[in-house]
């Protein structure tokens, strides 16, 4: 039996878990969503604490774990450090992230969805990304493709009412799509 295996993913969202330890949920190429955990990483000595920040395209490799598989290493793809500079950026990142952490089931491939969220990151990491219009399409494409359908009207405040429907409850990235 493999023990350990290798791919690669975006960090869509981490929580503490005891005195050095962080939870991190993952959307990955091969494996869709998928929940790790990551020991030891919150120490100061830790190397591994700067690169599982959301929003980060990173490599890894797990081991299998008894509940959470287990972080053994990870090497950073693309950190996109100029969308990190803007603010406005950083919340069209954190709606990214949120939208497809609440839209996909954990351990369920979606290799569109995969490619529609690098898209997005390197679109907003260029200078001049920052465009309401592609993530509203990029929104759309993603919700059309996991089976969600489309909103009955073409506004973006439809938009944020459809999406809120389907996970039924408030997005908490707020101003999601600066209505």
């Amino acid at each position: 039996m493999i023990r350990t295996y290798k791919t690669e993913g975006v960090v869509l969202k981490y929580r503490n878990h005891g005195e050095a330890d962080r939870i991190i949920t993952l959307f990955t190429k091969h494996y869709g969503k998928i929940t790790v955990i990551a020991k030891g990483v919150r120490k100061i000595t830790s190397r591994r604490g700067g690169s599982l920040e959301p929003g980060t395209h990173i490599v890894l490799l797990l081991a299998k774990g008894h509940g959470w598989d287990i972080l053994t290493q990870v090497q950073v793809q693309e950190s996109y450090q100029n969308l990190r500079s803007n603010l406005t950026k950083i919340t069209q990142l954190q709606q990214i992230l949120e939208i497809i952490d609440c839209l996909t089931a954990e351990h369920q491939e979606h290799e569109l969805v995969y490619e529609l969220l690098l898209a997005q990151l390197h679109h907003l990491n260029h200078p001049d990304g920052s465009k309401r219009l592609t993530i509203v399409a990029t929104t759309k494409s993603i919700i059309k493709y996991l089976g969600f359908g489309a909103p009955k009207e073409d506004s973006e405040l439809a938009l944020k009412n459809h999406l809120e429907n389907i996970i039924e409850r408030e997005l908490r990235s707020k101003k999601m799509l600066s209505i």
